[in-house]
């Protein structure tokens, strides 16, 4: 089976790419500064900022975690890329909106370079806020946390932005879709079908739980997502790919019952 080099393949979203694709019988290799492997596999543990000519030759990298152009640059300067057919980037929403900062700006400058600066066989992966099981930033654990234990909800502003969001699941299946369809030159926004505020999201919440907190507006402090309009549309990932995105509501229910 064909050999990929997964990028940061051992938490979150990487973690269960590199299971799905270790189980469909992959050669799979993970890259990573630290941590453990979820497969079975051959491991380089080197942080990416030092890598240095890493004898291996993979026809597919998936880069979970490329944050500049130089990264990339060192990356391919240190492996043999004779038989790469595909390069994934998983870059990120906050590339198309600059109240992210540097962080998007890095993102939109590796897009672009990817594009029209080099002539790596590449696709590019944008996911919006990614949300459920292993998620490092706890988004929706603090939801849950703070109505369980009746503490205030804080919503930076009104919480009345239009937000997109994304689980988990949805990501891996998408990344997994374009290596089996050997997918170049595309870039695919990666977000549920729905579009909702955090103040709508916040009701949510107690709708599914059947229980409610206080909430908190507040406008000198940024809390768990930006109240910033943050919105994708899905449908040339859903019509290229094939594929379907769990609804909030249901992925929601299905988080606190995994926690249950």
């Amino acid at each position: 089976m064909r050999e990929i080099l997964i990028i940061g393949g051992n938490r979150f979203v990487g973690k269960l790419v590199s299971e799905d694709l270790y189980k469909k019988g992959y050669n799979v290799n993970l890259l990573n500064r630290s941590g453990n492997s979820p497969v079975d596999c051959n491991v380089i543990k080197v942080d990416r900022n030092e890598i240095k000519n890493i004898d291996i030759s993979p026809e597919i990298i998936i880069d979970m975690c490329a944050y500049d152009v130089s990264q990339i640059e060192k990356l391919f300067s240190s492996i043999n890329t004779d038989r790469l057919s595909q390069y994934i980037l998983i870059s990120s929403i906050a590339s198309q909106y600059s109240f992210f900062g540097d962080y998007g700006k890095r993102k939109a400058e590796i897009e672009l370079f990817l594009r029209f600066e080099s002539d790596i066989p590449s696709v590019i992966i944008r996911p919006t806020y990614i949300i459920g099981k292993n998620d490092p930033h706890k988004r929706i654990d603090y939801f849950l946390d703070s109505i369980n234990k009746k503490e205030p909800i804080k919503l930076e502003g009104l919480g009345d932005k239009n937000l997109s969001f994304v689980f988990v699941e949805d990501v891996a299946n998408v990344i997994i879709k374009v290596v089996e369809k050997g997918v170049v030159g595309k870039t695919y926004d990666v977000a549920n079908d729905e579009v909702i505020s955090c103040r709508e999201l916040v009701r949510l919440f107690f709708k599914i739980m059947n229980k409610s907190t206080h909430v908190m507006y507040t406008f000198n402090e940024e809390y768990t997502f930006r109240n910033k309009e943050c919105v994708f549309s899905n449908k040339l990932t859903k019509n290229d790919l094939d594929v379907r995105f769990e609804s909030l509501k249901a992925g929601i229910l299905e988080y606190i019952i995994s926690k249950s």
